[in-house]
């Protein structure tokens, strides 16, 4: 994702994890673990806001022990401090809710799949969104 002073990448390798890119693509700080487990990361999404970075992610794809698999939400200052992070959802073990992030200028939006149940055949379209004051 592109900022104001350079680009952010998440990527998930025995964990998830968050890192600053300047404008010549050189990190610009070290990796941020965002999250404790090492589970899989599916369909990770990042915008720059007005508040800083904006991470939604899919915690794994299926739980081993057929756990829902949390949608979270993370908010991180320029200088990569957590502002607000939340689990938005809980979604069946067989979903995948590929968030979706998209900044207005003022709005963050969060957009996700989600199932109501492992059979039912189509999900609904799940939006939610955040204002800058």
């Amino acid at each position: 994702a592109c900022g104001p002073d350079g680009h952010a990448v998440v990527w998930s390798m025995d964990g998830f994890f968050f890192m600053t890119l300047d404008t010549d693509g050189e990190p610009s700080m070290p990796p941020l673990r965002l999250t404790d487990t090492n589970a899989g990361i599916h369909s990770a999404e990042i915008v720059w806001t007005a508040w800083g970075w904006a991470v939604a992610w899919q915690e794994r794809w299926t739980h081993p022990e057929g756990l829902p698999s949390p949608l979270r939400i993370l908010i991180l200052s320029p200088d990569a401090e957590t502002l607000y992070e939340d689990e938005m959802v809980q979604i069946i073990s067989e979903g995948v809710s590929e968030p979706h992030l998209v900044w207005s200028g003022s709005e963050l939006a969060l957009m996700w799949n989600h199932r109501d149940a492992a059979d039912d055949p189509v999900p609904s379209l799940v939006f939610t969104k955040f204002t800058c004051y």
